[in-house]
Parts: structure tokens; sequence; C-alpha cells
């Protein structure tokens, strides 16, 4: 399995990709760079209280990267099965373009889709 993200150059970001490559997955995809990781709050709620969930993406290594950095013909080569997740083309508006480059590429391909 590969995933493909941005991570800092920090050691973090390098806990991150440790644990990642731990759990099974390949990281060569992960970009680096950036000055820090996105990250997210949840909170559990209890009886007729709602759960909460606080973003804090602003200015993370995601965030800040460019569209050119991700070069999606080369992260999607070899790959059968692709998906990703609607939350962070929300909170990020710039992924909106990356996600779309890749569902483009995935139909050309004929993808699995997930």
């Amino acid at each position: 399995m590969q995933y493909v993200n941005k991570l800092p150059r920090n050691p973090l970001g390098d806990a991150a990709r440790n644990t990642l490559r731990g759990l099974g997955v390949d990281p060569q995809k992960i970009l680096r760079g950036g000055p820090r990781m996105g990250i997210y709050f949840f909170e559990k709620g209890a009886s007729v209280r709602n759960i909460n969930v606080v973003y804090d993406r602003a200015g993370s290594s995601l965030a800040t990267s460019q569209v050119e950095e991700f070069v999606w013909p080369d992260l999607l080569q070899d790959i059968d099965y692709f998906y990703f997740s609607r939350i962070t083309p929300a909170i990020f508006l710039k992924l909106v373009w990356f996600m779309l480059c890749c569902i483009i590429l995935h139909f050309k391909r004929q993808l699995t889709r997930l």
C-alpha cells in the first residue's frame, strides 16, 4: 500500500512517516517539506452533546504546497486502487485541483474506485 501526502522535514514528520512504514505502508510517495503537520482534534460527545471536531491545518505542509510539487502521473503509476478523503479538499482549496487531476488520470487508466 502506498500513501501520497506531504509531511514536514522535522522529527514529527519523521515519526509519522516511520509509523506508516511500520504499519506496512510504502512511504516513497510522501513528499517532504513545509513548516508543520496539519492536525485535528476529535471530542467525543456525551449524552445529548454532539461530537466536536476542530481542524488545525492552516499553514501545514500540505496547505502550503504548490500544485506543481505533485506529479500525478508519477504518483499514480503502478496503483490499482485510488481512494481520497473528501475532508482534505474542503479544508485546503488548492487540493481540489490535485484531486481533479487524480480523478481524470484515474478514469483514463480505468483504476478500481473505492
